[in-house]
């Protein structure tokens, strides 16, 4: 081995980003967060992520509501509990590509 610093370093990278993707799991699913009253829609190209669920600090906390601007290309899937061993995990919501035949269908419709 040329340098042992080097595999020291990677080895303590994996293990960080190791514990960083780590789920937390519950094992009672919380109730819905509570729905704050939505405010004025900010512009034609903005959609309303529906309250949510982080974790902060080891726990899971509630997220308010927000609009946020969509991406071109890009479709809003909200967030969700999912059933795992030993309980419940939240899986937040992501931006997925569109597919280009969905693109194309809808300019052809």
């Amino acid at each position: 081995m040329r340098n042992p610093k080097y595999l020291l370093t990677a080895l303590l990278m994996v293990f960080t980003f190791s514990l960083a993707s780590a789920q937390l799991v519950v094992k009672v699913r919380p109730n819905a967060p509570k729905a704050a009253v939505r405010v004025v829609k900010p512009g034609p190209d903005y959609i309303y992520i529906a309250p949510s669920w982080a974790v902060k600090k080891g726990v899971y906390a509630p997220v308010v509501g927000r609009w946020v601007k969509t991406r071109p290309g890009f479709k809003y899937v909200p967030g969700k509990w999912v059933r795992v061993q030993g309980g419940w995990s939240w899986r937040t919501g992501v931006w997925q590509p569109v597919r280009k035949a969905v693109r194309r269908a809808r300019r052809n419709g």
